[in-house]
């Protein structure tokens, strides 16, 4: 008998522990996945300081930024881009949602100055946003028509306004 009140208080507090450890689980998923693409934007503008030359930041699959993502510097003429780096795909659940001042092209030119740029005219900066979110977390990571880019959580930001 007493077994089985031991038991079921276990079982009462798994099941009150349970939705804020799955709550804890997204929060730290979309919190990875939005720093790295946060580091790679800033490691696609200083590729293209360094290099002197364009830089892309695009999603690894199509338009699909959860799938992964990647940096890459074009090759000249019709030569096909080189990769300098690649990010895996996102953890289960994960949505991205693109919101650039280029509208739906899904990718982000540096450069050799560290500025954004559309990559078909070098003369148009690109600014905006992608929202991250699993479940009820979110992540909001925006890029500057300076091309420098910010990491904020909408939840808890209110200076600047996320």
């Amino acid at each position: 008998m007493e077994l089985m009140v031991v038991v079921a208080i276990a079982m009462i507090l798994v099941a009150i522990a349970a939705p804020s450890f799955r709550d804890l689980i997204d929060r730290q998923r979309v919190s990875t996945y939005a720093a790295d693409m946060y580091g790679g934007l800033v490691f696609a503008r200083a590729e293209a300081i360094r290099r002197g030359q364009r830089v892309d930041f695009l999603p690894a699959v199509g338009t699909d930024w959860a799938t992964g993502w990647a940096v890459s510097v074009p090759g000249p003429g019709v030569a096909a881009a080189t990769v300098v780096y690649s990010h895996p795909t996102g953890p289960a659940g994960l949505v991205v949602t693109q919101a650039l001042s280029q509208g739906n092209v899904p990718s982000v030119a540096y450069d050799g100055t560290g500025r954004t740029r559309l990559a078909a005219a070098a003369a148009t900066p690109v600014s905006g946003q992608w929202t991250l979110a699993i479940n009820s977390q979110v992540r909001v990571l925006k890029i500057n028509l300076l091309g420098r880019p910010s990491l904020c959580n909408p939840a808890v930001a209110t200076t600047p306004p996320c």
